[in-house]
């Protein structure tokens, strides 16, 4: 009996499942590698990237100080500020505000480290 082209297309959608599962199990086992070495050796300089344990950041802001910022965002950048009311690093980002601006209403807190690349400047 012949599979239909449903059952053919599942197949097909099921190896490549297996497939990225496979990649994405090796290429785990490459970063925890490199990672290794990084942390014995240092950051890894690619030519395009550096590889290194980057700090992972997020910011804490006091109600007051939040309210503040909120008013300020609605006045300098014509935003509803109720999008905002939980910041995090994606909302932050789209006020394009730098660190300078970001610290009159709160302190940036160290979360963590994140192992990644980032392109070289």
């Amino acid at each position: 009996m012949a599979l239909s082209i449903e059952e053919v297309k599942k197949q097909q959608a099921i190896v490549l499942a297996k497939e990225i599962e496979r990649t994405e199990a090796a290429l785990k086992q490459m970063k925890e590698q490199l990672k290794a070495y990084v942390e014995e050796h240092g950051p890894l300089n690619t030519g395009e990237c550096t590889w290194d344990f980057y700090p992972r950041c997020e910011w804490k802001f006091e109600p007051d100080k939040l309210k503040k910022m909120m008013q300020d965002a609605f006045i300098e950048l014509g935003i509803n500020p109720f999008e905002y009311l939980k910041p995090n690093t994606t909302s932050l980002k789209k006020l394009k505000w730098g660190d300078d601006k970001l610290a009159q209403y709160g302190k940036r807190v160290e979360t963590g480290k994140v192992f990644d690349s980032r392109k070289n400047k």
